[in-house]
């Protein structure tokens, strides 16, 4: 082969390599989250609660609680955030308003 055609490959090869390295790195690399402000019953104090539930923007699923005022410190979360869980599911939770 002459070598314009070596360098025609090569070219080729470099590419695609750039093109799947980006690929993989817009599909895992960093994240994208948006905290997201709720309104619904806590279950389990059963009393309404505002929250603040960080939602990773590309699965859709919420990561964390990140306040909440079933708590004296609403920044201060100190649950099994199970709002967090049965949201996951795609289950409503009793009373629930700031759905997007």
């Amino acid at each position: 082969m002459a070598l314009d055609q070596w360098l025609g490959i090569a070219t080729g090869l470099l590419l695609v390599a750039a093109a799947v390295a980006l690929a993989s790195h817009g599909m895992s690399g960093g994240r994208l989250w948006r905290a997201q402000p709720r309104r619904f019953v806590c279950p389990l104090s059963r009393r309404r609660v505002e929250c603040a539930l960080v939602r990773d923007v590309r699965t859709g699923q919420f990561q964390r609680v990140e306040s909440c005022t079933a708590f004296p410190d609403p920044g201060d979360v100190r649950c099994a955030e199970d709002c967090r869980s049965i949201m996951n599911l795609g289950l409503p939770l009793a009373g629930e308003q700031g759905r997007p």
